[in-house]
């Protein structure tokens, strides 16, 4: 595989929003230079990662995409986006960063604690390698572990040395303008032009979370009107198709 990689992993319920947003993202995918798109999904998934251990499919889906994340950046490279990233430009800015140096991370929370939704990295990098097997230890001993353990935590404990040749983001004044727990508020909930607070100067994309497309999927409202409807999270839709060098028709 090539180093202009996306990947992203989806099982489950396909939520609206997350359809939308994943479109943006394969449409975006000839913006600048190009980028090819893989979606692993439970069907695919043996196409990328070599022996996958008995207990995966046991997981939850947030700690299978954990496991995921880590294994195919560390064998092939490239860019890891969460499925509710939403893409607003080309991503040659980021990608950038994968060939200067050795990747990208994402710090948010007053730029105190890790991302692991969305990053980049060569592959094969000490850092990389030690979080891959830093899961396996921990899921070869129980699958019963806490939200974050395999990771934002061992992205917190890595020795500070591991990130010397990557570019540590602050994510609040970037690609996580929003603290997680007011997203639904600042995305869906405020008025129009609650925008204004969420723009950043640098912003080639930026990270949602689940309650963003939980919500709307509650809303029980179809693509085309959430399209068509009024939220903040409108102004990043319409800037992301603006920004678009081949214009298309979102909803077909």
């Amino acid at each position: 595989m090539e180093t202009r990689n996306i990947f992203l992993y989806w099982v489950g319920k396909e939520y609206k929003l997350i359809h939308i947003l994943r479109n943006l993202i394969y449409l975006h995918s000839k913006n600048g230079k190009g980028y090819q798109v893989h979606l692993i999904t439970d069907e695919n998934i043996n196409q990328y990662i070599n022996n996958i251990p008995e207990y995966f499919n046991k997981l939850c889906y947030a700690h299978q995409a954990d496991f995921v994340r880590v294994n195919v950046i560390c064998d092939y490279g490239g860019i890891w986006l969460d499925s509710d990233t939403i893409v607003l430009n080309s991503l040659d800015s980021l990608f950038d960063y994968t060939i200067i140096k050795d990747g990208f991370f994402i710090k948010h929370s007053n730029n105190t604690t890790f991302y692991n939704g969305i990053f980049g990295s060569k592959k094969q990098t000490p850092l990389m390698i030690d979080w891959k097997n830093r899961i396996i230890n921990i899921l070869n001993k129980s699958i019963n572990i806490e939200w974050h353990e395999i990771g934002a935590d061992i992205l917190d404990e890595f020795d500070k040395c591991l990130y010397n040749n990557y570019e540590v983001i602050d994510g609040e004044k970037s690609l996580f303008p929003v603290h997680w727990t007011e997203c639904e508020t600042e995305f869906v909930n405020k008025p129009f032009d609650n925008y204004k607070t969420i723009i950043r100067e640098y912003q080639p994309l930026i990270a949602l979370v689940r309650s963003v497309y939980s919500k709307i999927e509650d809303m029980s409202i179809s693509e085309e009107e959430i399209l068509q409807a009024s939220m903040p999270l409108n102004y990043f839709i319409n800037k992301s198709l603006e920004n678009m060098l081949i214009k298309t028709d979102l909803v077909s």
